[in-house]
Formats: C-alpha cells, sequence, structure tokens
C-alpha cells in the first residue's frame, strides 16, 4: 500500500499502528476476501474503485511527497516546484512518476530516459547510477538513505522502485 492507503485502511479496520500487525493482516485478509484489495508483486493493492477514489479524495499528498503537475508540467515535492534538475534527471523522474511502486530494471530506465540516438551509442548502467544519484541530491531528505527512488536486487539485473509519498517500509 502507498501510506496513504495505509492510513486509510487503519482508520478503516480501527486500527493503531504497524499496519504489518497481525491484528491488521487479519483485517487485510478479510478485505481481500471481499475483493476490495488484492495482494501484488509490490504489495497490497486497493481493487475496488469506489475506495481507490474515495482514497484518492480523502487523504492528501503526504508533505514531501513526488507529484507531476501534467496541465502545468512541473514535478512537485510537496507544494513546492522541484527545479534544478538536469534532463535527464528530469525525464528519470517523470517516468518513475508515471509508473510507481513497479520494479523497473536498469536497462529499462535506460531505454526510458535517454533519447534514441543516445540510445544506439549505448548507455552504461553506471550513466544511469550518476542521474539516481544526482536525482537523489535534489529530491532525498537524506541521499544516503533514499525514502522516493529506492534500489532493489533482482535477477539477473537489478533496477529502482519509485515510492511518490516515500518508502513505506
Amino acid at each position: 500500500f502507498t501510506m496513504s492507503e495505509q492510513q486509510l485502511l487503519q482508520k478503516l479496520t480501527g486500527l493503531q499502528g504497524n499496519p504489518a500487525a497481525e491484528q491488521a493482516q487479519t483485517a487485510f485478509t478479510r478485505l481481500e476476501a471481499q475483493g476490495i484489495i488484492c495482494r501484488s508483486e509490490g504489495g497490497w493493492r486497493i481493487r475496488s474503485p469506489l475506495l481507490a477514489q474515495y482514497v484518492d479524495a480523502a487523504t492528501p499528498a503526504s508533505p514531501g511527497g513526488l507529484w507531476l503537475d501534467e496541465q502545468a508540467d512541473l514535478i512537485f515535492q510537496g507544494d513546492m516546484p522541484v527545479e534544478n534538475l538536469a534532463p535527464l534527471e528530469s525525464a528519470l523522474l517523470r517516468y518513475l512518476l508515471g509508473h510507481p511502486y513497479t520494479r523497473h530494471t536498469h536497462t529499462e530506465l535506460i531505454e526510458a530516459t535517454w533519447p534514441e540516438d543516445t540510445l544506439r551509442e549505448g548507455v552504461s548502467t553506471e550513466a544511469l547510477y550518476q542521474v539516481v544519484r544526482g536525482l537523489r541530491r535534489k529530491v532525498e531528505p537524506a541521499p544516503s538513505r533514499p525514502r522516493y527512488v529506492v534500489n532493489w536486487r533482482g535477477t539477473p539485473e537489478g533496477g529502482y522502485r519509485c515510492f511518490p509519498e516515500g518508502n513505506p517500509l
């Protein structure tokens, strides 16, 4: 769940504290049996369109959360625009915000972020690391302990996941 979804589900189920607690798991299992939520690769997801719409309306973006205002074509962190992003940092963050919570491989991110003419020449994973490093310096409260753009180790290659509200773990 996103942090907003976790908070809402805690309120709906009358829970206080950690959503991973045994009582929360029981509530989540009941909600799953009713078809309201489901397990996915990234954890729990809301299936009910009505509940998802309620979550969007009832839970404001967390302060500091990353989001893309498509009409203004700006990236925000909380209510402040994120400025001074290099073109590749902006392209990477836009892609990640457009596909949050999903595990993206290094190759997928390079193909989605770099211009096609550059891809023909070849882009190293090290180049992606440098873009992520620069991006983290600009959006993470503590770049060495990322909350928004998080590494994952995969087989045969790893990659990154984006948590717009911050990693709930």
